[in-house]
């Protein structure tokens, strides 16, 4: 993923936070903003609202990357070297 953090910075449009766990093999990718549980419950449905059109704007930029990297873990699954995709993206 970090290849394609241009390309998923230029989709999402915002700052993302990129964060990378070498010890625990994980990465993750997190938008904070404000608005919580600790807000006026009368505020949470317009929070609630945020989140999700946050959640589909990220899965939306992140969805090409996802899907050229399960294709390069298939080919390493069979046996590929490489697992390099032809098209140079």
């Amino acid at each position: 993923m970090e290849e394609r953090r241009d390309a998923v910075k230029r989709s999402f449009g915002e700052p993302l936070e990129w964060h990378r766990c070498e010890k625990l093999k994980k990465s993750y990718i997190a938008k904070d903003f404000r608005g919580g549980y600790r807000d006026d419950s009368e505020q949470w449905p317009t929070i609630q609202d945020r989140m999700i059109q946050t959640m589909v704007k990220l899965e939306e930029a992140v969805r090409p990357c996802v899907t050229q990297l399960r294709q390069v873990v298939a080919g390493y699954d069979s046996g590929q070297e490489g697992g390099d995709d032809s098209n140079g993206s």
